[in-house]
C-alpha cells in the first residue's frame, strides 16, 4: 500500500499537475487526483476528492463498460497512450462529452493513467447535428438520398461476397399533388410524415426506408431475394397506405405505386438497379396506381429519376458571370468523379480525376484571390485560408478507399463546393459588386481565366 501511495504522491505533488492551466487527472481504479480545472469539467468544482472518486460514479452508464475495457487494456501496457471519448453526468444533472488523452505510467509497484481532459460537448453536438442533417431527411426523419445510396452500395458489396440477393422497392405516393393543391403544403408535409411512419412500420429493423425526394420513397430489403417475399412487403405497404390519413379532421386519401427490382437479376450496378425499380414504379402508375410491378429489363430506359451526384441550379449563382462559369465547371467535374465511382473505375482513374479537380480548384481560387487583392476585400485573409483548407480536404479524399463509401464521398464533395459557394463566394461577389466590379465584354462575361 505504501508503494502505491508513493507513486500517486509523486504525481500529485508535481507542480505541473497542481497548476490549473489544463484539466489533469490521475486514474487508478478511481480518479485518484483531479486538479481544479478537471473538477470543474466534471461538474464538481468545489470538490478535492481526497479519498479518490470511483470512476463509475462519473462516467455515464451507457459508456461505462467501454471506458472500463479501454482502461483495462491500456494499463496492461505501461508506456502506451490512452484516448477515450465518453459522457459524464455532472452534479447538476447535465451531460457533458469529454475527451481523455494521456499515457500509462508505471513505477513503485503501481500503474496509473495520467491524462488531460477536454470538454468536447459543443463539438459532439454540432457533429451529431450536422451528421443528421447530412444523412437524414429533416421532415420525416428517414434516411435521405445520400445515406440510402451509400447503404445500397454497402449492401451490394456484401451481397457480392455472400452470394445472397436483396430487393429494392421504389415507392411514389398517388394523388399527393392534389392534397397540396387542396389543403396546402403544411397539410401535405403532415401527410408525408405519416406516410414515412407507415413505411417504417412495414420494415424490419435491418431494412432501410428513405425519402428520395418530394413524395418519392424507397425501401431496401436485405436478404429478400425471391419475388414472393418482395411482393408481400409491397402488398403490405399498399394496404396500409390505402387507409385515409386524417390531419386535423381532414381525411386525406393517398395510395402508393411500387416498383420492385431484385439484385442481381435486375442490375448489378447502383444506377442500373435503381433505374429498374424506378421504371417498374412508373409501370405501376400506368397500370392504374395503388399497385406494384416487377422490373422489366426492357423498360429501363423509360421515365426514371436517375442518380444525380450534384445538383447545380441558378440558386447557386453569385452574380459574377465568370465566377459562376467556374463554379459550374467544378460541379460538372464532381459529377464526373461520381459517375466514375458508380462505374467502378480503378484507383488510378479516380486519382487522376481528383487531381484534375484539385488543379481546377486551384485556378478558381487563384482567380478569386486576385480579385480580392485588386479590390482590397477586408476579409480576404480569412477567405484565402478557407481556400487552403478546401484544397486539403479534397486532396485527403484521394487517400480514402472510395469503393466502400461512394455516396458519402459524393455528399462530401457536394457540400465541399456548394457550402463555400453559397456562403463565402456569395459574400465575396456582394462585396466586389459594391466596390464597383463590372462584367466586361459584350456578352457580359469578364475575361477571367477559364477552369479547364
Amino acid at each position: 500500500m505504501r508503494s502505491n501511495r508513493s507513486l500517486l504522491q509523486i504525481l500529485s505533488d508535481d507542480a505541473m499537475f497542481r497548476r490549473d492551466l489544463v484539466p489533469i487527472c490521475v486514474i487508478r481504479d478511481t480518479l485518484s487526483f483531479v486538479n481544479r480545472r478537471c473538477a470543474a469539467l466534471l461538474g464538481r468544482p468545489d470538490e478535492t476528492f481526497p479519498e479518490g472518486l470511483p470512476l463509475r460514479e462519473v462516467v455515464a452508464e451507457t459508456d461505462w463498460s467501454r471506458v472500463a475495457r479501454s482502461l483495462r487494456r491500456a494499463t496492461m501496457k505501461p508506456g502506451s497512450s490512452v484516448s477515450i471519448v465518453f459522457s459524464v453526468l455532472r452534479r447538476d444533472g447535465a451531460i457533458a462529452d469529454l475527451d481523455l488523452s494521456g499515457s500509462v505510467v508505471a513505477g513503485r509497484g503501481e500503474v496509473c493513467v495520467v491524462a488531460v481532459v477536454s470538454d468536447i460537448t459543443d463539438r459532439m453536438r454540432d457533429d451529431a447535428r450536422l451528421n443528421h442533417l447530412a444523412f437524414y431527411d429533416d421532415l420525416t426523419g428517414l434516411a435521405n438520398r445520400t445515406l440510402f445510396f451509400d447503404r445500397l452500395r454497402q449492401l451490394m458489396l456484401a451481397s457480392r461476397r455472400s452470394g445472397k440477393g436483396f430487393a429494392l422497392l421504389a415507392c411514389d405516393l398517388d394523388d399527393f399533388k392534389s392534397i397540396n393543391d387542396t389543403y396546402g403544403h403544411e397539410t401535405g408535409d403532415r401527410v408525408l410524415e405519416v406516410a414515412a411512419e407507415i413505411l417504417r412500420s412495414c420494415c424490419r429493423e435491418m431494412d432501410t426506408a428513405a425519402r428520395i425526394g418530394g413524395d418519392e420513397f424507397a425501401l431496401m430489403l436485405p436478404g429478400v431475394s425471391d419475388p414472393n417475399g418482395a411482393a408481400l412487403v409491397a402488398s403490405r405497404l399498399i394496404v396500409a397506405l390505402a387507409e385515409p390519413i386524417v390531419i386535423d379532421g381532414v381525411s386525406c386519401c393517398v395510395g402508393v405505386s411500387v416498383g420492385i427490382a431484385l439484385y442481381p437479376r435486375d442490375g448489378e450496378a447502383i444506377e442500373t438497379l435503381f433505374r429498374s425499380a424506378d421504371a417498374a414504379m412508373y409501370a405501376s402508375k400506368a397500370a392504374g396506381r395503388n399497385c406494384s410491378s416487377f422490373a422489366d429489363p426492357g423498360k429501363r430506359d423509360g421515365k426514371t429519376a436517375g442518380l444525380h451526384f450534384i445538383v447545380w441550379s441558378g440558386l447557386h449563382e453569385v452574380g459574377i458571370a465568370a465566377t459562376d462559369a467556374q463554379h459550374r465547371k467544378l460541379a460538372a467535374m464532381i459529377g464526373r468523379v461520381g459517375a466514375e465511382l458508380a462505374a467502378g473505375q480503378d484507383a488510378r482513374r479516380l486519382n487522376a480525376s481528383f487531381a484534375e479537380l484539385v488543379a481546377a480548384a486551384r485556378v478558381h481560387f487563384a482567380t478569386e484571390e486576385a480579385l480580392m487583392d485588386r479590390y482590397v476585400i477586408p476579409n480576404r485573409a480569412t477567405h484565402k485560408h478557407a481556400h487552403r483548407r478546401l484544397l486539403q480536404d479534397v486532396q485527403s479524399l484521394m487517400k480514402v478507399p472510395q469503393e466502400t463509401s461512394m455516396m458519402v464521398t459524393m455528399a462530401f464533395l457536394h457540400e465541399w463546393l456548394l457550402r463555400h459557394v453559397d456562403s463565402a463566394d456569395r459574400d465575396l461577389a456582394r462585396q466586389l459588386l459594391a466596390k464597383g466590379y463590372v462584367e466586361a465584354g459584350p456578352s457580359g462575361s469578364h475575361t477571367l481565366p477559364a477552369v479547364s
